[in-house]
């Protein structure tokens, strides 16, 4: 998105007043046509809970790279090639780490060729040079390494708590 929100001014900071004025009307404009042709809320910040910015958003974004292109302005095959990715690393099953490492490569080569001019983000980075070799030292799939499962049983640890204590003090 902060690469969308800067193809105007094509600077990975926008600094002049000029600049920043640009950057927040594509910003503004962005969310607006996302909100009205998809439904969706992209980078809205929510009371006490960070921004409208969650997995759920990111599937949905990703999904349908013709229209995220449309409205972002950002490459669709660089968008389907993310959707790609994030959609192997999200899988429950083993995946073949050379094909992975090639299209990840390919992806950066693309992502530097498209926009010299804005900084590879330090997680985008990790998932394309450095995802094949994560991949590969994982015992398991690395869909079964998210926190997702950890997050599951959030309930049950709240059950256990309120129904397997002691409910009377000395």
């Amino acid at each position: 998105m902060h690469v969308a929100y800067r193809l105007d001014t094509q600077r990975w900071q926008a600094r002049s007043a000029a600049d920043k004025v640009k950057v927040n009307e594509r910003k503004l404009l962005i969310q607006e046509r996302f909100r009205e042709e998809t439904g969706l809320l992209i980078d809205i910040v929510k009371q006490g809970h960070g921004t409208t910015n969650d997995g759920n958003t990111a599937r949905r974004f990703f999904e349908e790279p013709e229209i995220t292109a449309d409205i972002t302005g950002i490459d669709k095959e660089l968008i389907s090639k993310f959707n790609v990715l994030l959609a192997v690393i999200s899988c429950g099953t083993q995946v073949n780490t050379e094909a992975f490492r090639a299209c990840a490569l390919e992806t950066a080569e693309l992502f530097v060729q498209k926009y010299p001019w804005y900084y590879m983000p330090q997680s985008v980075h990790k998932l394309l040079i450095h995802g094949a070799d994560i991949i590969a030292a994982c015992p398991l799939p690395v869909g079964n390494m998210t926190e997702e499962a950890q997050e599951s049983r959030i309930k049950d640890l709240g059950r256990f708590r309120e129904n397997h204590t002691r409910k009377i003090s000395r």
